[in-house]
């Protein structure tokens, strides 16, 4: 529900830093394996770099892109960019060359900085391109341009962040956020006494999640905003996380449950001295096993959270008492609404906003996005005068305040807490001369949540042969590895209803049988 606050320290990324870097100078802030840097240096070496993206002709509303695993270099660049009201655009360095020129295009990119070992940055503009280092202080040879930074009033409504999500045409939406967005929710779950907000002097957080996704960036923002060490991990290997959590005294985290499953199997095969204190954990639904596993394996809280992109991440929680409820319909409920969030469902037929029923989820509160970058068609279709964003999902909203989640209706696939959009897969697919229809569903995936499956129905006139492993290879250089699909059934026509519409539904059943006299089934990794 709506909440009010008397007073906040800081509305906007370079407050938040100038006021943490006051009251904590001496504190690690940020650490990845190559460095760490107090709170004050923090603060100095930001400053640096703002002079550097001046000196390179960055200014107010500019948009500079980075592209690369997590790193600290990628912080220092987000929050000099906010000194000088310029916009961050991370980009997911597991995206394909040509999505990856997409988003460059799309953001009009003045800058991208791209570590050195991403071969995709060699197929960029090299005009734009400033390559960084891996090791080291990846931006010492050009930090000091010399510039000074001008003076200018920060506005919490500036856009300080815009981060990409594809939709059903696989065409990739800029989603703005503004200072106020990333933080003033953080500010009032920490007023309300939140269970995943009481964070104490001593808390670490690990930031895993790649910070081209909110979970990754936001997460990170959200440790900093309580004055806690953000321990950097460049990559998701179960082991080394675990080692990195036992090492470092880490105490909070967030993970999607594909990867939470991970880290829970490596922890019961080689048990180590875990001091965490909570696990966050969202981007999918995860199944009664996994909380089980997770609660007989790490002797810790567990707040499971429910937003998307376009609120700035978590809007609705569960809490850690909830996770003990002997109630089914609690467990399988994504929980209530965080302070200044308010969920309403709509009503198909009629549009109305209802306090309880099912219907289409939507959300309203400080974590709205701004809109999708020069799209304001869509921004509107997404938001509506009342600030009331379309979630796209479709759920059952209890009396008590309890949401549950029970489909997405725009089919979209969860894999590994990744999107995966049909449409961008189908049209992929259908590049193929030997290929005349193709529908693609997803499947429960006892490891990613859920798998990708590709149903195809091959052109008898063609003049190329079809080839399942080829078309492999053909989707892995277009798509991210994680869109390309983990089955490929090859059926005689695809199930429809009367008006010609694909029953995507049926497809679901049928993929835990693929195999059958009318398909077969070509497997793309695990």
């Amino acid at each position: 529900m709506p909440v009010t606050a008397d007073w906040q320290p800081y509305t906007t990324l370079s407050a938040l830093l100038a006021y943490q870097a006051a009251c904590q100078p001496d504190a690690i802030a940020l650490s990845d394996r190559e460095r760490a840097l107090t709170y004050a240096a923090l603060d100095a070496s930001v400053l640096e770099v703002a002079r550097g993206l001046v000196f390179e002709g960055i200014g107010a509303e500019d948009r500079i892109g980075y592209i690369g695993r997590n790193s600290l270099a990628y912080f220092e660049l987000l929050f000099a960019a906010a000194r000088i009201g310029a916009v961050m655009v991370p980009v997911g360095w597991q995206l394909s060359p040509r999505e990856v020129a997409a988003i460059v295009t799309d953001a009009g990119l003045r800058l991208m900085f791209a570590e050195a070992d991403v071969p995709k940055s060699a197929l960029l503009d090299p005009a734009i391109v400033r390559s960084i280092g891996v090791h080291g202080d990846p931006l010492n040879h050009w930090r000091h341009g010399g510039s000074s930074v001008p003076q200018r009033s920060d506005d919490e409504r500036d856009v300080v962040v815009q981060i990409y999500t594809s939709g059903t045409t696989g065409e990739p939406k800029g989603v703005m956020l503004t200072h106020r967005n990333l933080l003033r929710q953080r500010f009032l779950d920490k007023q309300a006494g939140l269970p995943w907000a009481c964070w104490k002097g001593d808390d670490a957080s690990l930031i895993s999640m790649p910070v081209a996704h909110i979970s990754g960036t936001g997460w990170a923002l959200y440790g900093l905003s309580y004055g806690a060490h953000g321990i950097i991990e460049r990559d998701f290997n179960p082991a080394d996380i675990l080692a990195i959590v036992e090492k470092e005294c880490v105490t909070r985290m967030f993970v999607v449950p594909a990867a939470l499953d991970m880290l829970t199997q490596e922890q019961a095969a080689r048990p180590r001295a875990i001091g965490l204190r909570c696990i966050s954990y969202g981007g999918a639904p995860i199944g009664q096993r996994l909380l089980q596993e997770v609660r007989a394996h790490f002797a810790c809280d567990l707040v499971q959270l429910y937003g998307l992109t376009e609120s700035t991440g978590a809007a609705l929680a569960l809490w850690p008492h909830d996770h003990h409820s002997a109630d089914p319909a609690v467990l399988r409920s994504a929980g209530v609404a965080l302070p200044d969030v308010e969920v309403r469902v709509a009503d198909f037929a009629s549009g109305a906003l209802e306090p309880h029923g099912v219907g289409e989820v939507m959300l309203r509160g400080s974590g709205v996005m701004a809109g999708y970058w020069q799209r304001q068609a869509e921004t509107a279709d997404a938001i509506d005068a009342d600030g009331w964003l379309k979630t796209g999902d479709i759920g059952e909203l209890k009396d008590d305040g309890r949401l549950i989640i029970l489909d997405r209706r725009k089919d979209m696939i969860i894999t590994g807490g990744e999107n995966v959009y049909p449409g961008e897969v189908e049209a992929a697919i259908l590049e193929h001369p030997a290929v005349r229809e193709c529908a693609v569903v997803g499947h429960p995936d006892a490891r990613w949540g859920e798998a990708v499956v590709a149903y195809l129905v091959l052109d008898d006139d063609a003049t190329v042969a079809f080839d399942a492993e080829l078309l492999q290879e053909g989707l892995r250089e277009r798509l991210a590895r994680y869109k390309c699909p983990k089955q490929v059934i090859v059926t005689h026509a695809l199930p429809r209803n009367a008006t010609g519409k694909v029953l995507r539904r049926i497809l679901r059943d049928a993929a835990a049988t693929a195999g059958a006299q009318d398909a077969y089934c070509v497997r793309n990794g695990g």
